[in-house]
């Protein structure tokens, strides 16, 4: 490929070129409803929280409502987010919206605002009591049939005797579960109650008896497991695997716990003296999930470190609130095709599969379902183009650098014509170039090549072989000249 350039004596003092800023507006999503208490009350504070799957922008967004309970609030797309209410009184009413990839509307929201004076008392204290106290609700139709569940976590002043009362009460909800525990210098008593009731603990009595923990897990197609489900929190540690049938059962001390399925599915449980019987939790059955790796060039990828992780939050019984998922992340590595196989990943449409993919030192990502193939498109290895010709004259060095249109190797090649003044020089192809020629005498010629995208043979140039002597002359106001200073 050949093409006549023209060149153009320049005088280059600090010149730089700089590309415009690139900008791109964030993927977001408006969640609007209406917040109304039971009472009528409006004014109410409404949080989005972005959970899992968020990457920008992921700070809570707080908005009030207007006199008519009327809210609005932006935030990320395609990412988990929760929805949380403050009720007033340091609690909380909150659901899971799920992964919002569009604008939501939601139905109104009627909060409960009925509250009952509850107070928690310590018999026989000991130096050192410190009482936390956690109020947990099973989840509550506020909105349809949008599940919400209370939560208050707050630390009492144990000081002193008698009933201490919890701070605007508790609502009057029958599903709310109280847990209070004392941590006292030989160790901790958990009591659980109800609100609306006195609740007593006793740092010199007996530890309560037990309660049972139980339920039945199984899949949408019937399998049974086994699974095991861990139960951590103020009363200890313990742990069940389901039977054939896939039923568990724990014997725990009343108190609040965090309950988990197989070190993936969390949610709260609250446990108070009669037990929790959860019945019947349904589980999707697990899905393979492919990872493929391919270049700009359609080319498989082999050998490509991949990372897959799953996050979501989803409800799986009636008797309790959302589950958090979050499993042990997938590693791999891509084989022949480009692929990777992850197998067992949880199939629902509120979980979000996250898979990354580490080339030439940077990662890569994608975010999608589980049960499909989730693509990730790396860069091709660069192509380059050459630039030659011959120039006659006194250059010393003549340069190419890409003005725009570099995608991966953006640096300038330089070079001495050769003893017949042949050169050659290499750049990224499809970008668009400038050549600067340098002459002997400190001057500067520059070359617009424009794009290339193919081996580029410019014609022969010649520079000019002899200089006229300029000078410049600064005169005063009266035309007296000053100074003068050839050029």
């Amino acid at each position: 490929m050949h093409r006549v350039v023209a060149i153009v004596l320049s005088c280059l003092v600090g010149l730089a070129l700089v590309a415009p800023p690139v900008s791109s507006a964030p993927n977001v999503i408006t969640v609007t409803g209406t917040v109304v208490g039971a009472d009528g009350t409006g004014e109410w504070t409404v949080e989005l929280r972005p959970m899992a799957g968020c990457v920008d922008d992921c700070s809570i967004k707080y908005a009030a409502t207007d006199p008519d309970g009327h809210f609005s609030l932006v935030g990320p797309a395609d990412t988990t987010m929760d929805l949380w209410i403050e009720d007033g009184h340091e609690g909380f009413w909150t659901t899971t919206l799920g992964v919002v990839s569009s604008d939501v509307t939601l139905a109104q929201i009627t909060v409960p605002t009925a509250r009952l004076s509850t107070s928690v008392e310590v018999m026989n204290p000991t130096r050192g009591l410190a009482l936390d106290v956690v109020a947990w609700g099973r989840p509550v139709a506020l909105s349809g049939g949008q599940g919400f569940t209370f939560q208050r976590v707050m630390s009492l002043n144990a000081a002193g005797s008698g009933p201490i009362e919890i701070p605007g009460g508790l609502p009057a909800e029958p599903s709310i579960v109280v847990s209070a525990t004392g941590y006292f210098s030989g160790g901790a008593i958990v009591a659980t109650g109800a609100p609306g009731e006195a609740i007593l603990l006793d740092a010199s009595a007996a530890p309560a008896a037990p309660a049972v923990v139980e339920g039945t897990l199984k899949t949408e197609s019937g399998a049974s497991g086994p699974w095991t489900v861990h139960v951590n929190g103020s009363g200890g540690q313990f742990q069940s695997v389901t039977d054939g049938s896939g039923a568990f059962r724990l014997e725990v001390p009343p108190g609040f716990y965090n309950m988990d399925i197989d070190s993936a599915l969390y949610t709260p449980l609250p446990v108070g003296s009669a037990g929790f019987d959860i019945g019947e939790i349904t589980l999707a059955d697990p899905v393979e999930t492919t990872v493929h790796v391919e270049d700009s060039d359609g080319a498989p990828k082999e050998g490509v470190q991949v990372v897959v992780s799953s996050q979501g939050r989803l409800t799986l019984t009636p008797a309790l609130g959302a589950f958090e998922f979050n499993p042990t992340a997938y590693f791999g590595t891509t084989g022949l095709n480009g692929d990777a196989a992850v197998p067992g990943l949880y199939d629902s449409p509120a979980i979000q599969v996250r898979a990354q993919a580490l080339d030439q030192g940077q990662w890569r990502q994608v975010i999608g379902a589980s049960g499909q193939t989730l693509s990730i498109v790396v860069p091709a290895p660069p192509k380059f183009v050459t630039v030659s010709g011959v120039i006659h004259g006194n250059a010393s060095s003549i340069q190419m650098y890409p003005v725009s249109g570099c995608q991966q190797v953006c640096s300038s090649d330089s070079t001495a014509p050769g003893a017949s003044g042949e050169f050659a020089l290499r750049g990224e192809k499809s970008a668009s170039f400038d050549l600067s020629i340098f002459d002997a005498l400190g001057g500067t010629w520059q070359v617009h090549l424009g794009t290339v995208a193919a081996d580029l043979v410019v014609d022969e140039m010649t520079l000019p072989a002899s200089r006229v002597q300029t000078r410049a002359r600064v005169v005063d106001a009266e035309g007296r000249r000053a100074w003068s200073n050839p050029i």
